[in-house]
């Protein structure tokens, strides 16, 4: 969930199942596409990621919405299963 006006216009997931925290992630695919584009609203998006078993999870935001490059996360969630 980004605040109004202050949302990234993309998104990009990355996943890595490294635990010895080297920083090898793998780009995962958003709705058959590479990148997400947010609504510019404060409600709440459900973002699916392709399945995958990951350690760690990256989420990269570029070009903001704001005039001045200010991105505010309200919420974020991820569900899955511990393997």
């Amino acid at each position: 969930m980004f605040q109004g006006g202050f949302a990234p216009q993309r998104l990009q997931a990355y996943s890595s199942l490294n635990t010895s925290g080297n920083g090898n992630f793998k780009l995962l695919m958003i709705n058959d596409d590479e990148v997400y584009e947010p609504t510019d609203s404060s409600q709440l998006e459900d973002i699916p990621l392709e399945e995958c078993e990951c350690s760690s999870l990256k989420l990269v935001m570029g070009e903001s919405t704001d005039f001045y490059g200010r991105i505010t996360v309200y919420k974020v969630e991820v569900w899955g299963e511990e393997c």
